[in-house]
């Protein structure tokens, strides 16, 4: 949140520069801890960067991309941050933890360096349909924090914004089952062994994929010919499908292991389509003046859940008495409430999007309004 600050203010491109090199440094430097003390401070600080730098990512993005390629986009650039983290893990196994910090670190130090070098922080507001041509983009930088603040603060006014930060925390509670607990579940209470528990996962995974690249391509489409409502009412009922497939694959003894791979696949591909399309949304219902802002609060609220949710699983797993009556909790009412709070977006998105447009298009010719006045 602290460096939310500086995104809606601050050139972006040194911004982004200067807290993943913050990360990655620390990164490198865990793999010299002498201690748990040392450990836990470096680990903080790459954590830091990390939900840093994925506000500013996307503040960039929403300006490098139109309305109607921002779907597919994000989820291209989600798709390679899967991958280096996937890269990463596999280098992990291969070599002593110490070296494996450092391996991974590298790399992503010499590829902010270039892109510090070669990129540009790109005009804010560049690629929106009310934007200046003309104009360099400084209507939507704020002159001092007190401006920012109060820019800032109409977010929270806004139902849209509410509704998408609230399915956030409760929608990504259940992937904790898959990240921590659902290969052992697999082997232990639903007699897969090792190979298939791993099979499993990875037609999960695959599914996954696949249901983001297709997502993005329908947010997309649905996104140029504004039928904003439409999107959302599939990215609820998407939800709400996944969350059925994922609870047959929890509570049914399969015959076989395709039956779990049939639920895996479903299951990935259903539940990623309204994570493909939340970011696009996000960027359509706010001005460029503040959407840095809106990703940083919409990166706590999703980091929150993802990180209590292994938490609130292992609770729910001990007061209940089972694995599988905890895992049935956790889906059931963490993605409901996610289906919910994104239908609901079905009454006032519209809203929504009008009121970021008008408002940009206020700026934008108070700028044009004032350069007149000095000439």
């Amino acid at each position: 949140m602290a460096i939310a600050l500086l995104i809606d203010k601050a050139d972006r491109r040194w911004l982004f520069t200067g807290t993943v090199i913050l990360g990655e440094v620390s990164c490198a430097l865990t793999g010299l801890s002498r201690n748990f003390s040392e450990f836990f401070w470096l680990r903080a600080l790459t954590g830091i960067s990390i939900g840093g730098a994925l506000p500013i990512f996307m503040s960039m993005f929403a300006d490098y991309f139109p309305t109607g390629q921002r779907a597919r986009s994000t989820v291209f650039a989600g798709i390679a941050m899967s991958v280096g983290t996937g890269l990463g893990q596999t280098v992990a196994s291969f070599v002593e933890w110490r070296i494996s910090f450092v391996l991974v670190s590298v790399p992503a130090i010499l590829t902010t360096l270039i892109f510090a070098l070669t990129a540009k922080d790109i005009k804010r507001g560049g690629k929106e349909s009310y934007s200046d041509k003309t104009s360099d983009g400084s209507e939507f930088e704020h002159k001092s924090y007190k401006d920012l603040f109060f820019a800032a603060k109409d977010l929270f006014r806004s139902p849209a914004i509410l509704l998408i930060f609230m399915q956030g925390l409760p929608g990504s509670i259940p992937w904790g089952i898959i990240s921590v607990f659902l290969q052992d579940y697999l082997k232990e209470e639903r007699s897969l062994n090792s190979e298939e528990s791993v099979a499993v996962l990875l037609i999960f995974g695959l599914g996954l994929l696949g249901g983001s690249m297709f997502g993005g391509l329908v947010g997309d489409y649905l996104f140029a010919r504004q039928k904003e409502r439409m999107l959302t009412v599939v990215m609820s009922v998407a939800t709400l499908v996944g969350m059925g497939c994922f609870l047959l694959m929890i509570n049914v003894s399969f015959s076989t292991t395709g039956g779990f791979i049939l639920m895996a696949i479903a299951t990935g591909a259903t539940s990623s389509f309204t994570g493909a399309n939340i970011k696009p949304l996000i960027m359509e219902i706010t001005t460029p003046d503040v959407r840095g802002t809106a990703f940083a609060w919409f990166s706590l609220a999703d980091d929150m859940g993802k990180g209590l949710g292994p938490f609130i699983i292992s609770l729910l797993i001990e007061s209940l008495g089972g694995r599988a009556a905890g895992f049935n909790l956790a889906i059931t009412v963490g993605w409901s409430l996610c289906a919910i709070n994104v239908f609901l977006l079905n009454f006032v998105i519209v809203d929504a999007v009008k009121y970021a447009r008008r408002r940009g298009e206020e700026i934008s010719k108070a700028k044009t309004v004032a350069l007149k006045d000095l000439t």
